[in-house]
């Protein structure tokens, strides 16, 4: 017999699942036709979009991968200029303990570090974080830490490792 409090929780799990999808379509993405969205978010509270775009498939010959951002329909940075291969464009790190992950996609372009974090863990609330970091290598500080709200699956960077 289902309980008003078990119909009542399952009511409220299906609405958040349901902003949760709903928060994971919104965001516009950078990437056109025939290209593959490894990673796609919105920076919260701005229009600004950040995109991982790239090849079909990551291995051999001609697979590639582009970091875009900006407004959409306006990117303002592209890295690499043209479709660099994959392992020397960008590096990627994970950090995994039981129950958590933490993901880093970062490259270097004129004078600065961009690192795209993404956390995931199952005993944390929310339980999956994204930000973009943009740090001056002369000195070392962070010119800027923007929380992104992600429409791509949670740990969808994974893909990239070991490429």
């Amino acid at each position: 017999m289902i309980t008003r409090l078990t119909l009542a929780l399952a009511l409220a799990a299906l609405a958040g699942s349901a902003q949760i999808a709903a928060a994971q379509t919104t965001a516009a993405s950078h990437c056109g036709t025939g290209e593959t969205t490894y990673f796609n978010a919105a920076v919260d509270g701005s229009p600004k979009v950040v995109s991982l775009c790239g090849s079909a498939s990551l291995e051999g010959d001609g697979a590639w991968l582009e970091y875009r951002f900006g407004a959409p329909g306006h990117v303002e940075l592209q890295y690499p200029s043209a479709n660099a291969d994959l392992t020397s464009a960008f590096t990627v790190r994970r950090y995994t303990r039981p129950r958590t992950t933490y993901l880093k996609l970062e490259f270097d372009n004129a004078g600065y570090n961009y690192a795209i974090l993404e956390g995931h863990g199952a005993d944390e609330d929310p339980q999956s974080t994204a930000s973009l970091r943009v740090r001056r290598l002369s000195d070392g500080e962070d010119v800027a830490d923007l929380d992104l709200v992600m429409s791509t699956e949670p740990l969808n960077i994974m893909q990239l490792e070991n490429k």
